[in-house]
């Protein structure tokens, strides 16, 4: 069967004995090839694992050999350093590593065969570890034979693979694959050959990583083809006496296939925008804004730029504006925040006038829980002012939309703008962002529906304007993926109160990653009969972020996120 990972990269080399190549098979059957093939004569010289919806899938490539052997896979790094140090008596040495994640966790696997000369492994080696080690090992009669690399707490690693050895060598790291083509056939030229590589995700493309020893034989290499083009390549080298020696089977960052499986055909129409390394990399849209079987407007496309009701992804937006006067003002998120609209109403409960800026961007005002900042917001917010405290400020957490209302009249007082205005003028059109406002189209708006639902749907027509501040922007996934690279380039807020922001969720929520923390805020607007919307971004580690949209309520938008961005490449 074709095998799940659309991409291939393959290392052939001179050779005309027997070879075989077994791809993206559950651990079973590998394990079967293994035992059948060994008792043949072969011996796996390079194995690949790849990990599709939580399975692991093991792909290998096998030539000629006796003598003793092993195979071990799924290790924590503790256990493969103890199974490393028991097979050393045994006349075995490490020639191959794999470093992936499976159920979360971070797995080692590995190849021995039969050699009375000892190696060296190692892992969790940063780049200038790797840097030294290059320069002292050689001279100690080491050379490298395999590298892999790997995210841990946001910063790239590195495992190794030293044998005995001796003659010229060389090794890149992180050219993409023009360069890395480049350079290997420059290397090439010089007497060296590539004996192994690697590809990863970084940034908004594939990387590659290259081990080179001295040698003067035949190659091949090739990259990025797809399951048939490979099969193509292995049969006309084959056919030139070349033999595969090193492969690799590489997943694209699974993004749009994971949320399309969390939409299961429930939602009506959903779009998304991924950002890796400040800019936009990927982006879609998929199903409808307006369902086909609408009797006005039908069938509207669903994209990247449909603009969607955002609902409490409002918050971290009007977040931003609170923290840039905090910065370019000289205020202090500990300073009460009512003498900056008292004389809009005065006569607040007792206790209101302690109430500061950080516990109302944090949900700790200890002020009644208010829904909606209301039409007549001035009257809505005098009710909630003059409302006696439920808690004492700071003492409890509780969810109000009321909090993030009275932010908006905050924005103002000090500004001196209406809030959009302010918006607009300082956090959005420096980001690039010129399409968003607070209410929905006048054109074929977004309409809303129920999950999994053929019902009509529908639309709110509110004009959000004097509520945006707590759930009332309309935007598209392009528009927020801007506003998250806004944020991750410090476009408007300069590091550290960008950080202090995220760090003390100031109108942000935390959640962890397998590549470490993230920062996200959802959204959600309902009917009292199932239509509504749900949405959701979300700046994860190591550069990367997400905006997640969706026209149908019931889907767990940043859970989904976080699943898709574990399964990536970018956790490893």
């Amino acid at each position: 069967m074709a095998p799940p990972a659309p991409l291939f990269a393959g290392l052939f080399r001179a050779g005309t004995d027997d070879h075989a190549l077994s791809v993206s098979a559950e651990w079973a059957t590998f394990e079967a090839q293994y035992q059948e093939w060994a008792a043949a004569g072969l011996r796996l010289v390079d194995l690949n694992v790849e990990v599709t919806d939580g399975v692991p899938r093991y792909s290998g490539a096998w030539l000629p050999g006796s003598g003793v052997h092993a195979l071990r896979v799924g290790l924590s790094l503790p256990a493969f350093e103890a199974e490393a140090r028991s097979l050393n008596p045994q006349g075995m040495r490490l020639i191959d590593l794999e470093v992936y994640v499976e159920g979360g966790q971070r797995r080692f696997a590995g190849v021995w065969d039969a050699s009375p000369n000892g190696y060296l492994f190692q892992a969790d080696l940063d780049s200038n570890e790797l840097a030294f080690f290059r320069q002292i090992l050689p001279s100690t009669g080491l050379r490298l034979v395999d590298l892999e690399t790997y995210v841990e707490n946001g910063q790239r690693q590195y495992a190794a693979v030293w044998n005995p050895g001796t003659g010229s060598h060389a090794l890149r790291t992180g050219d993409t694959w023009p360069v890395f083509q480049t350079k290997t056939q420059e290397l090439a030229a010089q007497g060296l050959r590539l004996v192994d590589m690697e590809a990863y995700w970084e940034g908004n493309e594939w990387h590659f990583n290259g081990v080179y020893r001295e040698g003067s034989d035949a190659y091949q290499v090739v990259a990025g083809q797809d399951w048939n083009a490979f099969v193509s390549t292995w049969s006309a080298a084959s056919q030139d006496n070349l033999r595969l020696t090193d492969f690799q089977a590489y997943s694209p960052p699974p993004w749009a296939s994971e949320f399309d499986k969390v939409m299961d055909g429930k939602a009506m129409g959903y779009s998304y925008a991924i950002v890796e390394a400040g800019q936009m990399t990927t982006s879609g849209g998929v199903g409808y804004a307006r369902a086909p079987y609408e009797s006005s407007a039908p069938g509207v496309a669903m994209t990247a730029s449909t603009r969607v009701h955002q609902a409490s992804v409002s918050k971290p937006i009007t977040a931003t504006a609170m923290m840039y006067l905090v910065q370019n003002n000289g205020i202090s998120l500990d300073a009460p925040f009512y003498p900056y609209v008292s004389s809009r109403w005065p006569g607040a409960a007792a206790g209101v006038n302690q109430v500061t800026l950080r516990q109302l961007l944090t949900h700790r005002s200890g002020m009644a829980g208010w829904g909606y900042c209301g039409d007549d917001f001035n009257a809505s917010m005098a009710q909630l002012l003059a409302t006696p405290l439920v808690s004492t400020p700071g003492s409890t957490q509780a969810y109000s939309n009321g909090n993030f209302c009275l932010l908006r009249a905050v924005i103002e007082a000090i500004s001196g703008m209406d809030y959009v205005t302010f918006v607009r003028t300082n956090i959005l059109q420096p980001m690039g962002i010129t399409a968003m406002s607070c209410m929905p189209d006048a054109v074929n708006p977004t309409l809303y529906y129920a999950y999994g639902a053929q019902s009509p749907g529908y639309l709110w027509t509110t004009d959000y304007t004097s509520q945006c501040g707590a759930y009332g922007w309309y935007a598209s996934a392009n528009d927020l993926a801007k506003f998250l690279i806004g944020i991750q380039n410090n476009t408007v807020l300069s590091a550290s109160t960008a950080q202090l922001m995220r760090s003390q969720q100031l109108g942000w929520w935390g959640a962890g990653t397998l590549g470490g923390a993230a920062s996200h805020h959802n959204g959600a607007w309902l009917t009292g009969d199932g239509r509504g919307s749900n949405t959701g971004i979300v700046l994860l580690p190591n550069g990367v972020a997400a905006v997640l949209l969706s026209n149908t309520h019931g889907f767990d938008i940043i859970g989904s996120v976080i699943e898709a961005y574990n399964k990536g490449p970018y956790a490893l």
